[in-house]
């Protein structure tokens, strides 16, 4: 009889439990940003960062301002908006830290990184149907992409003057999105669908959430974003969770929201992930921004 030495047994037993060992993520608190110095958050409406994690730009529609933090939350710099604009979201371009903004009368403006107006595009009333838009997006190569009030999406490829209606998407009504690294388009939205990625040209390819009936499922999304990694984000504002899928839409693992913030609800509009494992998030129901640093195993 052969005897296996408890030393080669454990190595083994160790070797399985590594290839083998659970999905998990930890989300550790770096700070939580109610307003900029002596100024209290309003009504927030946007959150980004830049690609190289440098810094965090918070919109706020109530004071019509958009503050500028370095991504580990301190106050660097506030950006005063026109009084005729109204933003409903903002984006940080790729080119010399341009800021584009998304007016809730169907303007596009472009900023500079001191808040100069570049220029202004609109009002696309045509392409965005009618109430307020909703969300904007940059793609990998330099597409925009706009959200309408009532759901449908518009598209300007780079180099071209003018935006198109790109899909009808009115399985899923569409409220906002995210681009991944292969230039793929998740939505999130209020439909009978409310998760769908879809390739450039509009093709359906699959929906996280609905291949779940338990763990993974979305009962209320609430905010999307694609990691450097290339995981997806969601949260879900009904059962205060932050849900995350690989780049096929597999699902990994959950966290709830409310244990991050200190026991306090957070009510989930935004995520937006950087380059840095940084997790940015966005409470409209107490106008708070979380700032996490995530690591684990996926």
């Amino acid at each position: 009889m052969r005897y296996v030495s408890v030393r080669k047994l454990f190595a083994v037993l160790v070797a399985v439990l590594v290839s083998c060992g659970p999905i998990w993520a930890q989300l550790t608190l770096v700070n939580t940003l109610e307003g900029y110095k002596d100024e209290s958050f309003l009504e927030l409406a946007g959150i980004t960062v830049d690609r190289d994690g440098r810094q965090l730009m918070v919109a706020d529609a109530g004071a019509n301002k958009v503050y500028v933090f370095s991504t580990a939350g301190d106050p660097l710099r506030v950006i005063t908006l026109a009084d005729d604009l109204e933003v409903v979201d903002i984006k940080l371009g790729p080119v010399e830290d341009q800021l584009f903004i998304l007016d809730v009368k169907r303007y596009l403006v472009v900023l500079d990184s001191e808040g100069k107006e570049l220029r202004r595009e609109g009002p696309l009333d045509d392409l965005l149907g009618e109430g307020a838009p909703r969300a904007l997006a940059l793609g990998r190569d330099g597409e925009i992409f706009l959200i309408g009030g009532d759901g449908s999406v518009a598209m300007r490829k780079k180099n071209r003057a003018m935006f198109e209606c790109w899909h009808q998407l009115e399985d899923i009504r569409p409220r906002d999105l995210a681009v991944d690294s292969f230039g793929r388009l998740l939505f999130i939205g209020d439909g009978m669908r409310n998760t769908a990625l879809h390739d450039l040209d509009g093709r359906y390819l699959f929906s996280p959430a609905d291949r779940l009936s338990g763990a993974g499922r979305i009962a209320q999304p609430g905010g999307v974003c694609v990691d450097a990694e290339g995981r997806i984000w969601i949260g879900d504002v009904e059962r205060q969770t932050l849900n995350v899928y690989d780049q096929e839409g597999n699902y990994l693992f959950e966290i709830e929201t409310a244990s991050l913030s200190g026991g306090g609800v957070v009510r989930i509009a935004k995520i937006v992930a950087d380059a840095q494992q940084r997790l940015y998030v966005m409470d409209e129901g107490s106008h708070r921004v979380f700032i996490y640093e995530y690591n684990g195993r996926y």
